[in-house]
């Protein structure tokens, strides 16, 4: 009203120490602590938050290098695997080879007398016990695929956990990002009031 603007023009006319201006000296005075105050509590709880979100980044970068490292231990352990998988194969090609040669010879000498019967006993104890060796050998070879079965499946479930990871730690380099952004805002903010 025209009072009250009266009454401002007779308040801007007067001296800063005048009583007349003590109260509302009073009142901004109250009012611009108040906003520093609430701004202090904002920075503070940004910063905490600023400080878990870091903690949490350095977990995530632990899990992630332990994840890679037991990543890199099974992908040893699957290519020792395929190698020893592959030398049992080549110990059962031959297994198998020399079990087709003494099963020619014993077919052969069937109907030899009875020096050629003893060396075909002979013979047939040989043959049963590269048949009980195959057998031992084809087993274990399942074994072994069975492993690598079990070693792959670990591998790729190693692999997607580090992507995860990684996604993760992502996540939260942007999120600290935007936290210190905050931040840093909220400090100018507080310098201006301060000002």
């Amino acid at each position: 009203t025209d009072d009250d603007d009266d009454d401002d023009d007779a308040l801007a006319g007067l001296p800063p120490d005048h009583p007349l201006l003590e109260r509302a000296q009073r009142a901004l005075r109250a009012q611009l602590l108040d906003s520093k105050r609430e701004l202090e509590e904002k920075i503070k709880e940004k910063g905490d938050e600023l400080n878990k979100e870091k903690r949490r980044r350095e977990q995530i970068g632990v899990e992630l290098y332990t994840t890679q490292q037991q990543l890199a231990k099974l992908q040893t352990n699957l290519d020792k695997t395929h190698d020893a998988h592959a030398a049992l194969e080549a110990t059962r090609e031959q297994s198998e080879s020399d079990l087709r040669e003494l099963q020619e010879w014993f077919e052969t000498r069937i109907a030899d007398g009875d020096d050629a019967r003893r060396m075909t006993d002979q013979h047939q104890l040989e043959l049963d016990s590269l048949k009980a060796t195959l057998r031992q050998v084809e087993q274990h070879n399942e074994k072994m695929k069975s492993d690598i079965a079990v070693t792959r499946r670990a591998t790729y479930a190693a692999e997607e956990t580090v992507a995860q990871l990684e996604k993760d730690k992502q996540d939260q380099d942007l999120l600290i990002d935007n936290l210190q952004d905050t931040l840093r805002k909220l400090h100018e903010r507080c310098a201006t009031h301060d000002a």
